[in-house]
């Protein structure tokens, strides 16, 4: 055995009314061809025979400890402190639920699997079974590790063999509601550690409506319990074009402020384009008070040797006349905003700087991630200030391919529901890290002279990928004026302009 993957290992068990499964448990464990150096039982609050059980194996080496934490979060730490309270520092650890069991070649493999010093996290194979213990017929799941799918889903039970040093640094078991083991995989491998796939051991995973994890955690949806783990585990960075609107500063700064989101767990690439030292010193003033970590990197070339971004932003005759320009000048910045983009990053959401976007915008992104695997990209709504359309267009490429015709939004979806894009810019847009990663920015190619702009570069990538790009009705967003007005998607009928009031088709 290298010394990768020696030193001592333990087994904790979680047990709260699972007596008449605890002895296959313990059973499996006391029976690996590599045995475990310590095992201990942590009984929440049980009331049946569990500590009857543990005491006819104590002779056996088996630990046994109780509490009342009616959280088996908090009993895993909580064994996890007694083993090392009495023998000291672990090298691996192993987290078991008591009603499932492990082959007797377990232990072993996932020893072999931590050869490898980058690996933190070995997993086997899932075998379902009944809660009689008979083969449920389900087909085994045996994923290899990939990083950026375990962005979008878990493939890894908590009954994974853990490297002591990784789960440290990772901060351990965390109270959430929602799926604990997830969050833990997502920041292990945040922090540079990899998973491994050890395919000659079996998790036999018993499936009934009694788990402790139901017992214990309140009544939620699914895709509310995995919003609030990709809250705690998924890094999203923001990235921005300044173009030196210091009539807006303020207000996008305290939208960027009121964002509902772990501060841990956000950074920001700023691209300030205004050429203005006033304004990018006020910049560099004004972004430490959204408590968001971030970068700033100036950039100084004009769009055409007489147009600053600056006086392109609210003028739609001149975007017109230099439309290609804009366009490869817009692209240029944000292969830039690509060079500084932390290695974490999960999520890339780009938002305008004209933009106010709701506080609770990540959330409901996440929501549509959740819901919608093949959403690579999605945009909130925002009006358009040159007409009464939203920002947005619809159609699928194929037809527009052929007909170079599309339609715009004038009416958002309803909150909660979505709608396929052919692009909708970057007004306020997130990207998978994947997707964000594979699109070259660039303007629009020549098939399409009509359009050259890079957002509709972007949506063909998108498409050619095999993504989606949707519009989500429930992120509505803000879009301020020069004059103070901000329009804002409303429902139907609702045509108003004033001080942050609403404008609609």
């Amino acid at each position: 055995m290298s010394l990768q993957s020696s030193g001592p290992s333990a087994a904790i068990i979680t047990c709260h009314n699972y007596g008449r499964f605890l002895r296959q448990c313990l059973d499996s464990l006391l029976a690996q061809s590599l045995p475990f150096d310590h095992i201990i039982v942590v009984d929440d609050a049980s009331t049946d025979d569990t500590a009857a059980i543990c005491a006819q194996y104590a002779w056996r080496g088996v630990r046994y400890m109780r509490g009342e934490w009616r959280n088996f979060t908090q009993a895993r730490r909580a064994g996890l402190a007694a083993i090392e309270h009495k023998v000291g520092r672990l090298r691996f650890l192993l987290f078991v639920d008591s009603d499932n069991w492990l082959s007797s070649s377990f232990h072993a493999q996932c020893r072999e699997a931590m050869r490898d010093p980058h690996v933190g996290v070995a997993y086997a194979p899932i075998r379902y079974h009944r809660e009689d213990g008979t083969p449920s017929g389900e087909p085994d799941r045996a994923e290899p590790f990939d990083y950026r799918r375990l962005r979008n889903q878990n493939f890894a039970d908590a009954c994974s063999f853990v490297r002591a040093e990784a789960y440290e640094q990772a901060g351990g078991w965390r109270d959430v509601v929602g799926p604990t083991d997830w969050l833990l995989w997502l920041m292990i491998t945040r922090l540079g550690w990899t998973m491994q796939l050890a395919p000659a051991a079996t998790l036999h995973y018993r499936r009934h409506s009694a788990s402790m994890s139901q017992d214990f955690s309140r009544a939620r949806s699914v895709t509310e319990t995995n919003v609030r783990v990709m809250r705690e585990g998924h890094a999203v960075t923001i990235v921005t074009l300044f173009s030196g609107r210091d009539w807006n500063l303020p207000r996008f700064i305290g939208s960027l402020a009121a964002l509902d989101w772990p501060r841990e767990n956000l950074r920001m690439v700023a691209i300030d384009n205004s050429r203005d030292a006033e304004f990018s010193a006020w910049l560099r003033r004004a972004l430490p008070l959204t408590g968001i970590a971030h970068i700033v990197i100036e950039d100084d070339r004009a769009i055409t040797p007489t147009h600053s971004a600056g006086e392109f932003a609210d003028d739609r005759d001149a975007r017109s006349r230099n439309a290609y320009a804009l366009s490869a000048h817009l692209a240029r910045l944000y292969a830039r905003a690509r060079e500084a983009m932390p290695a974490a990053t999960d999520l890339v959401w780009s938002i305008e700087d004209d933009i106010d976007v709701p506080s609770d915008a990540l959330d409901q992104f996440c929501r549509v991630l959740w819901e919608h695997r093949r959403a690579g990209v999605i945009s909130g709504c925002v009006q358009n200030r040159f007409s009464s359309t939203l920002i947005a267009w619809a159609g699928n490429w194929p037809d527009y391919e052929r007909t170079e015709k599309c339609a715009p939004f004038t009416v958002a979806p309803p909150p909660g529901a979505v709608a396929p894009l052919l692009n909708s810019g970057l007004m306020c847009t997130l990207f998978r890290r994947e997707v964000w990663d594979e699109i070259a920015f660039r303007p629009a190619p020549m098939w399409n002279e009509r359009r050259p702009y890079y957002d509709w570069a972007i949506g063909r990538e998108v498409a050619r990928l095999g993504w989606q790009w949707l519009l989500a009705g429930s992120i509505r967003c803000g879009h301020w004026q020069r004059d103070g007005t901000c329009l804002r998607v409303a429902p139907p009928h609702a045509r108003t302009r004033s001080n942050d009031t609403a404008l609609v088709a």
